[in-house]
C-alpha cells in the first residue's frame, strides 16, 4: 500500500505500549504507521513485531547518527515464509 499515517503518542506513554499501539493501528489500517518518540522516529507496517519495534528504539536511541528511525520487523517464521516465496505480497 502506498499510505502512510502519522501519529503522536500522548505525553508519558512508555516505548512498550506505544509500539503495541503503532503496530495494531497499522494492522487495523493496513497501512505503514510512522510516530516520533523521544526523537527517534518508529515506523510500522502491518504484521511489524512490536518487541522488534521497542528493542530497535532502544538501539536507535543510544547509537550516535543525528537523524535515528528505526521500523520493526515482522516475526521470523513470516519472513522466513516471504523469502521462500511463500507468503503474502
Amino acid at each position: 500500500m502506498s499510505l502512510k499515517v502519522n501519529v503522536e503518542f500522548f505525553l508519558g506513554t512508555s516505548i512498550s505500549t506505544g509500539s503495541k499501539e503503532l503496530i495494531a493501528l497499522a494492522n487495523k489500517l493496513g497501512c505503514t504507521v510512522m510516530a516520533d518518540f523521544n526523537g527517534v522516529a518508529l515506523m510500522g507496517c502491518p504484521g511489524d513485531d512490536p518487541l522488534s519495534l521497542e528493542n530497535k528504539y532502544h538501539f536507535e536511541l543510544n547509537g550516535e547518527k543525528s537523524y535515528k528511525l528505526t521500523r520493526a520487523e515482522r516475526p521470523e517464521s513470516e519472513t522466513t515464509q516471504r523469502f521462500m516465496g511463500r507468503g503474502r505480497d
